[in-house]
């Protein structure tokens, strides 16, 4: 409770003296136990509860660390579910249901995934907030509850997330000068014409083959070996690891195999839930440049670029895709 005193002095201004309530009626101390004189105006207000931390979990959430492979994958996360890959251009979006204990230390979560009245689960983890910073470790599923915020291949998963600025809240970029200023639906339309130039047409960039090579700030090198509509191998190095990443899909899911020098590659199973395999065929179909397609597709209703959708297909096509002619 908040009390404070409105007294009009001499001068005929108003001073507000604050009223430490807590001191005089649990210490004893007379500092601020002022006499009501006439004239004064007493206030009283109800401090707002602290928010539990299912209402501190609500919201939107990207994860940002770099070592986790869902770096840039937006969670909106509600007091009772989770809905992942909320953003992701043209990933499906999955939605999960969770549970909280804080009074456990560390402060423990459940999820559970839900696909056609099938429930997988519980995947077992721990959490903690850190200002607008949350730090969720998942372990694999059928594995023990992790003890530490650390990942540990096949047995947990870090995942470092940072909450969105709401609405109108985010910084904008200072205007430009140019006279003339490019609408999204513009950058959208050239976009859509340089991948296509580029690859030779719709049709034959439905048809295409490729390999893509991209290198990661964490110091990661990824390799991608597609051919539509269903074939798809991942290879994953680093500088600092003598072993490979690599991952197929089949008509089951994802299998993960890691491999060392002159060595067998060893399978081992991926930590943290796992989106069905539908969500990984779309993912191939409109891979890489074919990304371009899905624009076109009347099936799906993208009319603007917004910044997340312009950072993805940045990595992809390259900063000249976005320049005004």
């Amino acid at each position: 409770m908040d009390i404070w005193i409105d007294r009009l002095e001499a001068s005929g201004k108003t001073r507000a003296l604050k009223v430490d309530w807590v001191g005089i009626t649990q210490r004893g101390e007379t500092r601020t136990n002022y006499q009501l004189l006439a004239g004064d105006r007493l206030f009283l207000q109800k401090q707002k509860p602290a928010k539990t931390d299912q209402e501190r979990m609500v919201g939107n959430w990207f994860i940002t660390n770099d070592d986790s492979m869902r770096k840039g994958v937006m969670w909106v996360i509600y007091e009772d579910r989770i809905l992942m890959y909320a953003k992701n251009l043209g990933l499906r979006a999955r939605t999960h249901s969770h549970r909280l204990d804080a009074s456990k230390t560390p402060k423990q979560i459940d999820i559970d995934e839900h696909v056609k009245g099938v429930t997988t689960g519980p995947i077992e983890g721990i959490y903690a907030f850190d200002g607008d910073e949350l730090r969720i470790c998942l372990a694999a599923l059928g594995k023990d509850r992790p003890t530490e915020f650390a990942s540990k291949p096949g047995a947990a998963e870090l995942l470092i997330l940072q909450r969105a600025a709401p609405k109108g809240q985010q910084d904008k970029p200072a205007p430009k000068n140019d006279a003339k200023q490019v609408t999204k639906e513009e950058k959208l339309r050239r976009l859509i014409d340089n991948v296509l130039t580029a690859h030779g047409g719709a049709d034959k960039l439905s048809k295409l083959q490729f390999t893509m090579t991209v290198k990661h700030s964490n110091g990661e090198t990824q390799h991608y070996f597609v051919q539509p509509p269903k074939n798809f191998r991942w290879e994953t190095t680093h500088p600092d690891r003598t072993s490979k990443r690599i991952v197929i899909l089949f008509p089951e899911g994802r299998k993960w195999w890691a491999k060392e020098p002159n060595e067998v590659a060893r399978p081992f199973l991926l930590t943290g839930p796992e989106p069905p395999v539908e969500h990984w065929f779309d993912y191939v179909k409109f891979f890489g440049p074919r990304q371009v397609l899905r624009l076109k597709d009347a099936d799906h209703k993208v009319t603007l670029l917004d910044e997340n959708i312009r950072k993805t297909l940045l990595a992809l096509f390259g900063a000249d895709v976005f320049k005004a002619a």
